[in-house]
């Protein structure tokens, strides 16, 4: 009796730790996210009124981003990962297109909650990528008069979500993607920038 006890405890030990982590599995993988700017934005644009006045335009409105990394499963539970990505508002596009690098990340993994699914929590760190600012001509004042927007250098940059796991490769989930930058701001003083993107990622691992 408590040999056939035994055996079926670890029978469904084993069982159990199989069918928990069916989608923390090493790999490549990539990512797409969408989702409003929040936080206090860099200034990207200066426009000159018909009434002769300065308006500064920020990084605002909607903002994608776009990932690819590799994950290494580490425990039962556990994931390192490490990700390259490009983020954007989609309004600026291109001035504000900002690389980052994340050599440190760890995913968590639930037990399965249904076949194959189940739900997931990361948190990487690493660093934002910057030029020199973004300079612009004032419309209609000339090509010498030019003012320098946002001075931003590199900076800290961090990326937490959350989600389910819908099939062994394939997942969707809620993100952050944050950066802060170390440069100070060029003219008016508003302190350094802290930005993100809150919204959905799509995910697929190789």
């Amino acid at each position: 009796m408590k040999r056939l006890f035994a055996i079926i405890l670890t029978m469904v030990a084993v069982a159990s730790a199989a069918m928990a982590q069916n989608a923390n599995r090493s790999g490549f993988y990539f990512e797409v996210g969408a989702g409003g700017y929040v936080g206090k934005a860099p200034r990207v644009a200066i426009e000159q009124t018909l009434d002769h006045e300065l308006v500064l335009h920020f990084a605002d409105g909607l903002g994608v981003n776009f990932n690819f990394g590799y994950r290494a499963r580490i425990a039962n539970h556990w994931a390192y990962e490490c990700r390259a990505t490009l983020d954007s508002p989609v309004k600026y596009f291109t001035p504000l297109l900002s690389p980052k690098v994340f050599p440190v990340g760890f995913r968590y993994t639930s037990p399965e909650l249904f076949r194959n699914q189940s739900l997931y929590a990361y948190l990487d760190l690493g660093v934002l990528i910057c030029g020199d600012g973004f300079v612009y001509t004032i419309p209609n004042v000339g090509e010498t008069d030019k003012i320098k927007i946002d001075d931003l250098k590199m900076g800290l940059a961090a990326n937490i979500g959350v989600g389910w796991n819908f099939t062994n490769h394939l997942y969707v989930g809620v993100m952050f993607d944050a950066q802060g930058t170390l440069g100070q701001i060029f003219r008016i003083n508003r302190g350094r920038p802290f930005w993100g993107t809150l919204g959905i990622n799509i995910g697929y691992r190789i």
